[in-house]
């Protein structure tokens, strides 16, 4: 089922313990509609559904499901390019207005699949701002943001005017009190530190 698993590998589910649990079997999604099924993804996140077997399924989609294999942009701006997904995808927006207070304009992209995973929107503004900062609710190491990273570091060099930032949970293990798992989990602030580390 969908289950939002505060012990994810690919990173903390905030409150897991008050999200529900869906019964989407892999031989189920074929009858979903479409946008029934872009909103479930949007809102828990591809890296919050714990059916592999739904994340694996999608060839057998519906057609108009098929843009959720390719990344968008949520907010557009010309000073530095913000890379989020998941519950990333949220504290990215809330930096970027931020941000925009200040006269920073961001690019944010809304990856919404990690594999495949859409480099045309990533790279596309890229070399509009020449800057990156990727966002990622996991740990740092071994993660989604540095796949991203690499890739934009080989497909993207020559545009490339400061190094690729990322903001990723603290390796830490994740604790249950809710000021210490704030404390360690991504956040607006310390996104728009990065951005501005790099400007």
């Amino acid at each position: 089922g969908l289950v939002l698993d505060r012990g994810h590998p690919l990173g903390a589910i905030d409150d897991a313990a008050l999200q529900r649990r869906d019964d989407l079997a892999a031989g189920q999604v074929d009858r979903l509609h479409p946008h029934l099924l872009e909103d479930l993804v949007h809102d828990a996140g591809l890296a919050a559904l714990d059916a592999l077997e739904l994340c694996q399924t999608l060839d057998r989609l519906p057609e108009p499901a098929e843009r959720l294999r390719r990344g968008r942009i949520k907010r557009e701006g010309d000073d530095v390019t913000i890379i989020a997904y998941a519950h990333g995808l949220q504290v990215a927006l809330e930096a970027a207005k931020q941000l925009a207070a200040e006269g920073i304009e961001a690019d944010v992209i809304d990856l919404r699949s990690l594999r495949p995973l859409d480099m045309g929107p990533i790279l596309a503004s890229f070399r509009k701002t020449f800057r990156a900062v990727i966002v990622e609710e996991g740990y740092r190491s071994y993660g989604i943001g540095a796949e991203i990273a690499a890739r934009l570091q080989e497909e993207g060099f020559d545009y490339m005017d400061a190094p690729i930032k990322r903001v990723a949970q603290y390796e830490v293990p994740l604790p249950y009190s809710r000021e210490l798992e704030q404390s360690a989990l991504i956040n607006k602030e310390r996104v728009v530190a990065a951005v501005k580390e790099i400007l």
